[in-house]
């Protein structure tokens, strides 16, 4: 007799939830992470980019600290352009990666209109000296933002508009924040 078995599986995902009301979630893989942000209403009516930025060490803390701090940025224009930035190496305004000899390794782009979602994957080590290596169960901080674009088309300086700060661990079963759990 042949049996049929069904196997049900669910993926966990880490997450925070910012105290503005945006959703960052994350699972990681064996060689990249998978991210996302889940914003509200009034920011994609009103905004034209939205950030998140994941630290590799905290700037307040680095300067006691023998790592370099450095931000690994995910701009994304509501329009839907991506770019991947960074601070880092004494770049402390956010620049593009391929605008200082770094690669876009953003990849997997996704915005879900219904959601207010936007998805992206990154390897865990991309080989960029632009963007940090990520491990599970590493600590970091995201932080998110959102601007304009002005008429020149220059983006607001997304560092002087940290609206979130969180620390987390980066593993599949982090919760920071949130009330109820989000998949």
């Amino acid at each position: 007799m042949l049996g049929l078995f069904l196997v049900l599986v669910t993926t966990h995902a880490g997450q925070v939830c910012m105290s503005n009301g945006w959703v960052v979630e994350w699972t990681v893989g064996d060689t990249k992470v998978d991210f996302s942000i889940t914003i509200d209403e009034d920011t994609k009516n009103n905004k034209d980019w939205i950030s998140v930025g994941i630290e590799n060490n905290h700037w307040v803390a680095a300067f006691s600290d023998t790592e370099v701090p450095m931000t690994d940025i995910t701009l994304y224009y509501i329009d839907g352009n991506t770019e991947d930035w960074y601070t880092g190496d004494l770049q402390i305004t956010p620049a593009s990666d391929v605008s200082k000899g770094g690669t876009d390794d953003i990849t997997n782009e996704l915005w879900d209109d219904s959601k207010n979602k936007f998805s992206w994957s990154k390897l865990l080590d991309t080989k960029d000296s632009k963007d940090i290596v990520y491990s599970l169960g590493g600590e970091y901080y995201v932080l998110c933002n959102s601007g304009l674009v002005d008429d020149d088309g220059m983006i607001e300086a997304p560092y002087m508009l940290k609206e979130t700060l969180e620390a987390v661990i980066l593993s599949n079963d982090f919760s920071g924040g949130c009330t109820t759990e989000v998949y």
